[in-house]
C-alpha cells in the first residue's frame, strides 16, 4: 500500500548491493579529485531515492517524511523529481547542477554524458562505470545579482531561460526550442544541430521510454507535468523517439538543444565572486570562509535554510532570506567578509531534557519495584 501511493516499487536485495564495493570507491574518487571540502554527487539511474546515504557519499536527492518540503518545491521548480517524501536529481541540466553544487556525476558507462564540448569531462573509470565532472559547476557559495530570485511564476526550461537572461543580458538563451511530430503516445524529432537535447513533460504522462540519443532504450518514471528529461547527445540528423503507454493522457513535449557557448559564459558567471577559503571543522557542524565583493550582490549557499543552522558574518548574527525558496542567501553590500556557520540540530536540548528526564523516571520506577519487593522503605 505504501508504495502504491508513493509511486515507488521495491528494489531486491541483489539488485541494492550491486557493484556496492565500485560505487564506494568511485564516491570516495570523487573526494580525492576534488579541489574543494563541499560538493556532491549525483549517481545516475539509481536503484533508489536514499542511495547517497546508503554509499556515504554527499548526494542531491532524500526519501524521508521529515525532508525538507522547500527543497522538493525547489526541485519542482526546476524540473526535477520530487513528491511528499523524496526529492531526485533526476531531470537535472547543467544549470541546476551548478546552482545546487553537484560537481559529479557517476554513472555506468553505458550511460554516456559525453560530447565533443567536454561539458561532461570523464576523470575516473573502470570497465563498468565512470565518474563525470560538470564542467560549468559553481562553488559552495555563489552570488548573484543583489536581490535576486528565482521567478515564480515560471518553471521548468522556461525558468532557466529566464535566469540566464538575468545573469548575462536580454538577448542570452540557453534552451532553443526543436521541432518535433507525433501525437498520442508517441514524439519524435530529429535534431537539426549537434548538441545536447532535452526534453520537457508537457502533459504530465508518468512514464516515458526515450530511444535514440544517449540511451539505446530508457524507461524515464517518477514523472510529473513540467518535468524534465535527459536525452543526452545527438548529432545532426539523428532522430530520438519519445514514447508512454499511458491510457489516460496523451503525450506531449517539448524538445530543446543546449547552447554550449551559452553554458561556457553561464560557468564564467557562476564562477565570478564567491566565497572561498572555505574549510570544514573536523566535528562537520562548522563552516567558514571568505567573500569579497566589489558591488553590492546577493550571496547563495547551496544549503536549505533551515532553523538547525546559524549564520555569522563578520561576528554578527546574519538572518538568511531564501533563493528559490530554499536555498540560503544574504544580500550584502561591496566589502570584505568573513563568513561562519554552525549547525546544531533543532530541538537537541529539548531532546536531551526530555530523555534525562525519561530516563529519571525509569530509574525511580524501578527502585519503587525493588523497594517494594524486598519490603525495603
Amino acid at each position: 500500500i505504501n508504495t502504491y501511493f508513493v509511486s515507488l516499487g521495491t528494489v531486491s536485495h541483489k539488485e541494492y548491493m550491486a557493484n556496492y564495493d565500485e560505487y564506494k570507491l568511485f564516491g570516495k574518487k570523487a573526494g580525492e579529485l576534488s579541489d574543494l571540502p563541499l560538493y556532491r554527487v549525483y549517481k545516475f539511474n539509481a536503484n533508489t531515492k536514499n542511495d547517497g546515504a546508503y554509499l556515504g557519499i554527499p548526494a542531491s536527492e532524500c526519501f524521508s517524511s521529515t525532508m525538507n518540503s522547500m527543497v522538493s518545491s525547489l526541485y519542482d521548480m526546476l524540473g526535477m523529481r520530487h513528491s511528499k517524501v523524496f526529492y531526485a536529481f533526476d531531470g537535472n541540466t547543467p544549470v541546476t547542477a551548478a546552482l545546487l553544487n553537484v560537481d559529479y556525476i557517476l554513472s555506468g558507462k553505458k550511460y554516456l554524458f559525453m560530447d565533443p564540448s567536454d561539458m561532461y569531462e570523464v576523470v575516473y573509470e573502470n570497465d563498468d562505470m565512470a565518474l563525470y565532472r560538470n564542467s560549468v559547476a559553481a562553488p559552495f557559495g555563489y552570488t548573484l545579482p543583489y536581490g535576486y530570485d528565482l521567478p515564480a511564476e515560471s518553471k521548468s526550461i522556461t525558468l532557466q531561460n529566464e535566469l540566464i537572461r538575468e545573469l548575462l543580458g536580454e538577448g542570452a538563451q540557453l534552451f532553443y526550442s526543436v521541432e518535433s511530430e507525433g501525437s498520442g503516445t508517441e514524439v519524435h524529432f530529429t535534431a537539426d544541430r549537434a548538441g545536447m537535447h532535452y526534453a520537457e513533460n508537457y502533459s504530465g504522462v508518468p512514464k516515458i521510454e526515450a530511444e535514440g540519443g544517449a540511451f539505446n532504450k530508457h524507461v524515464f518514471k517518477d514523472l510529473k507535468a513540467s518535468s524534465i528529461i535527459y536525452l543526452g547527445y545527438a548529432e545532426a540528423g539523428e532522430v530520438i523517439g519519445l514514447s508512454s503507454e499511458d491510457g489516460e493522457k496523451e503525450l506531449e513535449a517539448g524538445i530543446y538543444r543546449l547552447d554550449q557557448e551559452v553554458l561556457a559564459s553561464f560557468g564564467e558567471y557562476m564562477q565570478g565572486e564567491h566565497m572561498e577559503n572555505v574549510t570544514v571543522d573536523r566535528t562537520d557542524t562548522r563552516i567558514t570562509g571568505t567573500l569579497s565583493l566589489s558591488f553590492e550582490k546577493r550571496l547563495v549557499i547551496s544549503i536549505p535554510c533551515e532553523k538547525c543552522w546559524t549564520v555569522y558574518i563578520n561576528g554578527e548574527r546574519a538572518y538568511p532570506a531564501t533563493f528559490g525558496g530554499s536555498l540560503m542567501a544574504f544580500d550584502l553590500p561591496a566589502g570584505e567578509y568573513e563568513i561562519s556557520m554552525r549547525f546544531r540540530p533543532y530541538g537537541m536540548g529539548a531532546g536531551i531534557a526530555v530523555s534525562v528526564m525519561c530516563i529519571g523516571i525509569c530509574v525511580w520506577i524501578y527502585t519503587k519495584k525493588v523497594d517494594k519487593k524486598y519490603g525495603l522503605k
